[in-house]
């Protein structure tokens, strides 16, 4: 599932301004269970820094493992929060993490954490 199929379900807390928080997927194409995800890292980093967002998050924990240095290695306001992939039994825990994942980035966004280790 992509995050757009993640906010669709309903996985995702609502917010009058989540419009305004596009979801940008590792790939642009389907990548296979297992498959190295580094590859596809310099592009996720090419396509967030073209969006200027105020904060990143990122959702499954290969992802962050995956992105998290390269993002922040870019300048970009990433938030250190592993998120579990809110399938197969994780959904309590994703809730609660991206609940945290979102008061971090809220800090960033209003200026009062200097770096992702603030939060």
């Amino acid at each position: 599932m992509s995050l757009r199929g993640i906010r669709s379900s309903g996985s995702l807390p609502r917010s009058p301004s989540s419009a305004h928080r596009p979801a940008v997927d590792l790939s642009l194409e389907p990548i296979e269970r297992g498959e190295d995800l580094s590859p596809y890292v310099p592009d996720l980093v090419r396509r967030v820094r073209r969006l200027a967002p105020r904060c990143v998050i990122l959702v499954k924990v290969t992802v962050y493992d995956a992105a998290f240095e390269a993002l922040l290695s870019a300048g970009l306001p990433v938030v250190n929060e592993r998120i579990p992939f809110p399938g197969t039994g994780q959904q309590v825990n994703f809730r609660s993490a991206f609940a945290r994942a979102l008061r971090k980035g809220q800090r960033f966004a209003r200026g009062q954490a200097k770096t992702n280790a603030d939060g």
